[in-house]
């Protein structure tokens, strides 16, 4: 008794296949057959088996080589960092032409081992770079509403009453320019100053200067024209000119290096003797005015 599964010849009576386990069915005889005694063959008739292969297709071949390159490309560019979206943009495309392989294969009973490979790595790469893609882009649109709610806080904290009364009551810094003439000591230096730059014009003071330019006293000498070493200008202090006696209030800039002789001249300094608040007599210089910005 041959198995009608597996092919597999069993003893006559045998109910399951000793390969397969499959069951096997006897039909009972007629009574014709039963009366009658079996006739002989020569020959006993084998059975026949049909093993159909999976024919080769160039379609199926040609689309799942295309959705494993480009699904390899996209799950290698998920693992690095910031190519997330350009990975998942070539996976979609990459799994879609593998499954459409994959079907194809199935319709045409070709082989789709190559095809379940592209479809399995474009999967993989999408989902990876899926993750990375979305979780970068949610970041990015946290941090732009962080962003977005530091400014405004920052605008109301400006534009709130309290602030815009401290800008409006903060000082201002003046500006200052120097004389063309030079003069004495002897005369009326806020007449001199008024008379070249204006009736709002004054000399300017050495405590304001140094209030305001203590941080930047060299760049401040180089603006107003004092770019000399040792070159002076006549200031006040305190709102007074003469220091004692006859001995006038003067800027002198000496770039961090005090002459010897100027030792007993210096009543104050800005950044290191950088500039030297000094006084004397019978000198002839020009004067620092203030004038409104």
């Amino acid at each position: 008794m041959f198995c009608p599964e597996c092919g597999q010849q069993n003893v006559d009576d045998a109910k399951f296949c000793t390969k397969c386990g499959n069951m096997i069915l006897h039909d009972s005889p007629s009574a014709s057959e039963q009366s009658s005694p079996p006739l002989a063959s020569s020959t006993s008739a084998a059975p026949t088996f049909v093993y159909t292969e999976l024919k080769d297709s160039g379609t199926v071949t040609a689309m799942s080589v295309i959705g494993f390159v480009f699904g390899l490309i996209g799950m290698m560019g998920s693992f690095i960092p910031c190519l997330g979206s350009l990975a998942f943009y070539i996976g979609i495309p990459a799994a879609l032409i593998s499954g459409i392989a994959l079907g194809i294969a199935y319709s045409q009973k070709a082989k789709k081992t190559f095809a379940v490979v592209a479809v399995t790595i474009s999967l993989i790469g999408v989902v990876i770079s899926g993750w990375q893609y979305f979780s970068i882009a949610s970041a990015g649109k946290n941090a732009e509403k962080e962003l977005k709610k530091i400014i405004n806080n920052e605008q109301q904290r400006i534009e709130s009453p309290t602030n815009v009364k401290s800008l409006t009551n903060a000082p201002k810094v003046p500006g200052y320019i120097l004389t063309k003439g030079y003069y004495p000591e002897t005369i009326n230096i806020y007449a001199a100053v008024k008379k070249e730059f204006g009736p709002n014009a004054k000399v300017a003071d050495w405590n304001k200067i140094k209030r305001f330019h203590s941080h930047d006293i060299n760049s401040f000498l180089d603006s107003v024209g004092l770019v000399t070493y040792d070159d002076s200008m006549f200031v006040t202090c305190g709102g007074q000119r003469i220091w004692q006696g006859n001995r006038h209030y003067y800027i002198t800039r000496h770039d961090g290096h005090l002459p010897s002789n100027y030792t007993y001249l210096s009543h104050d300094d800005i950044g290191g003797h950088q500039a030297d608040l000094g006084s004397w007599f019978n000198v002839k210089l020009r004067i620092l005015a203030e004038v409104p910005n």
